[in-house]
């Protein structure tokens, strides 16, 4: 069976691992966006106690699925972070950022939003493409 992380938050990117729940009969676990260190370390030893593929619903949670035996699924709404440069990122911000990076690189598969964002994986990350699948939110 699929396992669903669903973000408690109110913003689109929540709304849209809310609305995938909502209309799925998948297994969840619910989840904060925003983590500290420990508490992304218990959601990575979570997934990886789990059973079946997992859907992470956005590109940084890519980074909790890195220690993950099993198959998983990445929905990225976009490459903003890493096509533009933002001058005040924190060390521990770009070390997260790398981190996603590689979780996303390491996923069975992406969902990607829009063809731009596709071609942004493709292009940035060299993703093939037979990995991807646009499902506009």
């Amino acid at each position: 069976m699929a396992l669903l992380v669903v973000t408690t938050e109110k913003s689109g990117v929540d709304k849209y691992s809310q609305e995938i729940a909502r209309r799925l009969d998948v297994k969840t676990v619910e989840s904060r966006r925003y983590l500290s260190l420990i508490e992304g370390y218990q959601l990575s030893r979570l997934l990886g106690s789990q059973d079946g593929i997992i859907h992470l619903p956005n590109q940084n949670f890519a980074r909790y699925a890195l220690l993950v035996k099993n198959p998983y699924i990445v929905t990225v709404h976009d490459l903003v972070r890493l096509c533009f440069g933002f001058t005040k990122e924190s060390i521990s911000e770009r070390i997260m950022l790398k981190l996603d990076i590689r979780g996303i690189k390491r996923a069975s598969h992406i969902i990607a939003i829009s063809q731009t964002t596709r071609k942004d994986l493709i292009k940035y990350l060299k993703i093939p493409d037979d990995r991807i699948s646009v499902i506009y939110n």
